[in-house]
This record gives C-alpha cells, sequence and structure tokens, in this order.
C-alpha cells in the first residue's frame, strides 16, 4: 500500500515516519503495518502480510495493492475488515514546543537469543544536553525503516525500558519461514534456506523445495532476509533503523 503524505504540503525533506495498522477484524494476525518502506517527502509504502486472506499464490499471503493478486489478501479483503494505516511525519530534528521530538536511530544492532536482535535508541539535545529534560517521562512512538525485509518481524512498536533520553527496541522472528508458504505435496524444504524472488525484493521468501529425494541447491548466507534466521548482521545489511517520535508526558 501506497500513502500519500503531501496534504497539506509536502516535505522539504523526508519525514520521520512512524505507523501502525488499524482495523475490525484479523489485525492481529497481520505483520507489516509498521515497516516503512521507499519513505520519501511525498509518501511511502508499507507491505502487510497475512494468512487470514482467501487468495493462496506464490507471495505466501502478501498483500500488494495495485499488483494485480499475486497472492495472500486481497485489496478487497482488507477493505472489508476496515484496515487502514494510521501515521505521523514529523521533519527531522523537529520539535514541536519543548515536549515532542523525533529522530531515527543510528541503526546498531546486537543479536540478543535466537531469532532476537536488539538496538539502543539514544538521543540529546543539539548542546548535548537532554532532549526532554533529566527527569522527564516520555512516551514514544516508533516504527521500522530500511531497505528490505522489514516485514518479516515482530516488535519495532514495543518499547522497552524507556527514559528521557533512550529506550530499547528488541525484534524477534519466529524460525526462519515464519508466515512463509510451505513446500508443496511431495516436496522436502532445505533447512535454513529461503529463495528470495529476484524480481521482487519485498515478496515473500519461500523455502527452497525440491522432490523427496533428490539434491537440490540452496541459499547462501544469513540476514533479515524473510528465509534466514535473524541476525544483527542481517539487519544491519538491511539497514534497519527505529524511527521515532516522543511526547513528554
Amino acid at each position: 500500500m501506497k500513502i500519500d503524505i503531501r496534504f497539506p504540503q509536502p516535505f522539504a525533506e523526508t519525514p520521520v515516519i512512524v505507523a501502525s495498522l488499524h482495523g475490525n477484524k484479523n489485525n492481529a494476525d497481520a505483520r507489516g503495518g509498521n515497516a516503512i518502506y521507499h519513505a520519501s517527502p511525498t509518501g511511502f509504502r508499507v507491505y502487510v502480510h497475512s494468512t487470514a486472506g482467501t487468495n493462496t499464490g506464490t507471495n505466501g499471503g502478501l498483500f500488494h495493492q495495485g499488483t494485480g493478486g499475486n497472492g495472500g489478501i486481497t485489496a478487497q479483503e482488507a477493505q472489508q475488515w476496515g484496515w487502514k494505516i494510521v501515521y505521523l511525519a514529523q521533519e527531522k530534528g523537529a520539535s514541536n514546543g519543548p515536549g515532542q521530538h523525533s529522530g531515527t536511530s543510528a541503526g546498531v544492532w546486537t543479536d540478543a537469543g535466537q531469532h532476537l536482535i536488539e538496538t539502543i535508541v539514544c538521543h540529546s539535545g543539539k548542546s548535548g544536553g537532554n532532549t526532554f529534560g533529566k527527569t522527564a517521562t516520555v512516551n514514544y512512538v516508533t516504527s521500522l525503516t530500511g531497505s528490505s525485509h522489514m516485514w518479516t518481524s515482530d516488535g519495532a512498536s514495543s518499547i522497552y525500558t524507556p527514559t528521557a533520553d533512550s529506550f530499547r527496541i528488541y525484534m524477534f522472528r519466529e524460525g526462519d519461514h515464519e508466515g512463509v508458504q510451505q513446500c508443496a505435496p511431495g516436496q522436502q524444504p532445505l533447512q535454513g534456506c529461503g529463495c528470495p524472488n529476484p524480481l521482487d525484493q519485498f515478496a515473500a521468501v519461500a523455502p527452497c523445495c525440491c522432490p523427496q529425494g533428490q539434491t537440490c541447491h540452496t541459499c547462501s548466507g544469513t540476514g533479515s532476509g524473510g528465509g534466514h534466521a535473524l541476525t544483527a548482521a542481517g539487519a544491519t545489511g538491511d539497514h534497519w533503523a527505529i524511527n521515532w517520535i516522543g511526547v513528554k508526558n
């Protein structure tokens, strides 16, 4: 889905954008509503994955609005369920008074467990002091941004240990192939392997499958891609970072 943010006028440069999926049905099954793709001064895209849809195809439940129904949920289903993307956008470094600020993390990730990575988002004022004041209580809203594969993982909007000048985010993916189509009957998956679609870097990553008893090729490397275990190195390679807007309580 492409979201136009030009009203009432375009931003001078790409703003800090945070977003979430709202709706009346099947929201809990959805993934990707807070992952920001192709951000620009005029808009951004989100790719929402769900297994709740009736359209089964090659994209393993990934919804691309306007691409002609390549699998997963359809635009009609999303509309029927009342799905919409609600967002906030603010110029980088802008401040709506002393009580609201925004920014993007440095994109530094560390491995925190199996299929789990973390980042600590720190921020301070222009002079090196605290943005909100040392004793302030701050409410943060966040989204994940990057170059690819952001929709495959959860946690981008879950804030841990918030303080006046920092907070933590933990990103998690439940298994190498969570939420992605399975092998057809009579085929076997190759463990730890996911083959991305070279024609669509945002499409769901399907397991490498081949007939039972045959030796098939495998995909090399690990990273943030939907068919691989989630690692800090992969998240860094995909330029993952956290967009945040903070409001002083």
